[in-house]
């Protein structure tokens, strides 16, 4: 798929979509995308690689590129699973900028997913808010409470219902759930602490902080890695959370790991099963607040309360310290 437009300055832009990298084109396109720092370059660098026999096994890969007599000047990356997709790496070429360039390459993206079916696609802005009127143009919304995070439905309801279904199973983090755990990190939901181990507290855009964490669940020796196992429905969406990290806070001196737990409230009885998958050692620690409706799973697994600290988090609410 590809088309050309017109810039506001009259030149001409080529948009196309690359569902793999062209040969003889990856040099080009790694170094398009040297203002990502790592992990993103490795990220990028793992499916040049090896393809869908990498760790990005599962999810679909697309760049839409723009070029002018060509030579790159604009890129969107989005990952793509089963119809939840996040979007990111929005890049203009600093001299090809304001002539329309992202605009011209948010609808051609948006004008593909759909027509393929799409369903929801999140972002972030990251430290920059300027383009939000942008991506609201294109039909991108805000999350309430979660400054900087977007996410475009094509129906109001539709991700409510992505959250259903009768049967889940149990997995391991792949990256095919990317997508969706972004989603259920953004929901309205009465936890607060949702992943100590990911600095993932209210609703956040955890896109990031998976990316970040990745190697820790695979590159590590065993004995120092992080797990993380998740719930999923039949059509891959993952509606509960369970990770055994190396405990992030105190100035990052604890020794300890923290176990977080966070879940759909459909899905609380079945996330009792991915406690099970844990081994959890004496001194683990876990944080919640009183109203967290994980705390009667915690308390079945051995969690007692070791603190309370009032007003310590930065909406006032009380920080509950649990150990096991």
């Amino acid at each position: 798929m590809r088309e050309r437009v017109a810039l506001r300055d009259g030149r001409e832009l080529k948009i196309e979509v690359l569902r793999t990298v062209p040969e003889g084109r990856a040099t080009d396109i790694l170094e398009f995308l040297g203002h990502k720092g790592r992990p993103y370059l490795r990220h990028f660098q793992d499916y040049f690689d090896h393809g869908s026999r990498g760790a990005i096994e599962g999810l679909e890969w697309r760049f839409y590129v723009g070029s002018h007599e060509g030579k790159l000047i604009g890129n969107i990356c989005t990952w793509e699973y089963r119809g939840l997709g996040i979007l990111g790496h929005v890049f203009t070429h600093p001299a090809w900028r304001r002539r329309g360039v992202a605009n011209h390459l948010l609808e051609f993206q948006d004008s593909d997913f759909r027509m393929r079916g799409g369903r929801v696609m999140v972002l972030g802005l990251g430290k920059d808010p300027r383009p939000r009127r942008l991506y609201q143009l294109h039909g991108f919304e805000d999350v309430p409470d979660c400054p900087g995070a977007m996410v475009r439905a094509r129906t109001e309801s539709l991700v409510d219902r992505l959250f259903r279904g009768k049967s889940v199973r149990l997995s391991a983090l792949r990256w095919r759930h990317w997508p969706s755990a972004c989603l259920l990190f953004l929901m309205a939901h009465p936890a607060y602490v949702r992943c100590a181990g990911l600095d993932v507290y209210g609703p956040r855009l955890a896109e990031g902080p998976i990316v970040h964490h990745f190697p820790a669940l695979w590159s590590l020796p065993p004995r120092y890695r992080d797990r993380v196992e998740v719930l999923e429905t039949r059509a891959g969406t993952c509606v509960a959370w369970a990770s055994q990290m190396r405990d992030p806070n105190w100035g990052g001196t604890s020794k300890r790991r923290v176990f977080d737990l966070f879940f759909h409230p459909r899905f609380r009885k079945q996330a009792e099963r991915l406690v099970e998958r844990f081994v959890l050692p004496r001194g683990t620690v876990a944080y919640s607040t009183p109203e967290d409706p994980k705390n009667e799973i915690l308390e079945e697994a051995g969690f007692r309360e070791l603190a309370s600290l009032k007003n310590c988090l930065s909406g006032g609410e009380t920080l509950l310290i649990l150990e096991r």
